[in-house]
């Protein structure tokens, strides 16, 4: 078996996988369910100085592995946190619960207020994020103050709708917070009846913020770009479903992966697949760890990936002849009959697609 420990914020964690700050994190309930199927920490759900009224419906499917929520924070005042759920969970054994917050109109004075009894109800963490999507100096500029009152660590929740977040690394990093977690929703987005052509989710005009395997390359990618500069953690958050996905995260830089929708849609026990599944897939590719993978793909900055119709190779003893390398060729530069592929050289241009879609790897192009 590998190693699937690492770190997040000097804590030790016996995965990677963070339940990020969502619906099943709604109470103590959820967040003690949530440890007990493998999490190895948890984000509660967003706490405000008002209790939430959420629209109805604020949350749908769309395809089979996102969502689309139009839910705000937590429905729950933040007394009933600081004097009943936070100090339930942690009593129930919960190692390293981390407390999500927002303030009205990102008020500073707002956020110490929430973060002060919230830390001392027996928080391990912050993760301060901002109600509004304002631009993320200033988020940052109005959690300062929580960073010099706390003894606990401070993390600061990154949006992909802030059009600077990948160039603001150095600020980050003088900043003085402990992590960062990348990233948030994307949206707006809608969804519509057919039957009526009505939004299927309430609130905000019918629309909501996207989360899921849709987000997935967005949120990768701004990890990656941000953990290029960015030397503090990561909890890299945004999409992931599968196994694969946390591997893809890792080697992007993040130290942890925060997971929300994917246990959302297929169950909070799904941690235990994904737990699985990492160690699995890390066995397969040949890694012992989870610290030996962490920013493997930051070593390819510069690198000119310039495929070449002569790397490809075919290995007709993995091929299962389902033949997904034929259709999605939109060239028409190959054939596959009994076994052996030909590939014409005048017409594959090397796009690369028939190589990601088999699902056996019987085609390498590396």
């Amino acid at each position: 078996m590998a190693d699937l420990k690492t770190t997040f914020c000097g804590f030790a964690l016996d995965n990677p996988f963070i339940l990020a700050s969502g619906p099943l994190s709604y109470s103590a309930e959820g967040i003690i369910r949530a440890t007990k199927a493998g999490a190895a920490a948890v984000v509660t759900k967003t706490i405000r100085t008002t209790a939430a009224i959420n629209p109805k419906p604020h949350m749908v499917l769309s395809g089979k592995n996102s969502l689309i929520n139009s839910e705000q924070w937590s429905d729950y005042p933040p007394e009933r946190w600081i004097k009943e759920e936070i100090p339930r969970a942690k009593d129930a054994g919960v190692k390293c619960l981390i407390a999500s917050i927002i303030a009205g109109n990102d008020d500073p004075d707002e956020f110490l207020s929430l973060a002060k009894p919230i830390e001392e109800a027996g928080a391990d963490m912050i993760e301060a994020a901002n109600s509004s999507y304002i631009e993320v100096g200033k988020l940052l500029d109005m959690v300062k103050p929580i960073k010099k009152e706390l003894k606990i660590p401070v993390i600061v929740k990154i949006s992909n709708n802030w059009k600077n977040a990948a160039e603001l690394t150095e600020r980050l990093a003088q900043s003085g917070f402990d992590a960062i977690t990348v990233m948030d929703g994307m949206g707006p987005t809608t969804r519509f009846d057919l039957r009526t052509g009505k939004p299927l989710v309430g609130g905000y005009g019918g629309s909501g913020h996207i989360t899921g395997s849709t987000i997935f390359p967005f949120a990768l990618q701004l990890v990656r770009s941000i953990a290029f500069n960015y030397k503090n953690d990561i909890m890299g958050l945004g999409g992931i479903t599968y196994p694969s996905d946390a591997m893809e995260m890792l080697m992007a830089g993040a130290s942890a992966c925060g997971v929300c929708s994917s246990v959302i849609i297929n169950g909070v026990d799904y941690f235990s697949k994904l737990i699985e599944g990492l160690d699995k897939g890390l066995e397969k590719y040949g890694y012992n760890s989870v610290k030996e993978i962490i920013g493997k793909s930051l070593q390819y900055r510069e690198v000119d990936f310039d495929y070449k119709s002569e790397n490809f190779k075919f290995y007709p003893e993995k091929c299962s002849n389902c033949r997904r390398c034929v259709t999605v060729c939109a060239y028409c530069a190959r054939t596959l009959e009994l076994g052996f592929m030909h590939v014409n050289p005048i017409e594959c241009r090397s796009c690369g697609l028939c190589f990601t879609a088999c699902p056996t790897n019987a085609i390498s192009m590396l």
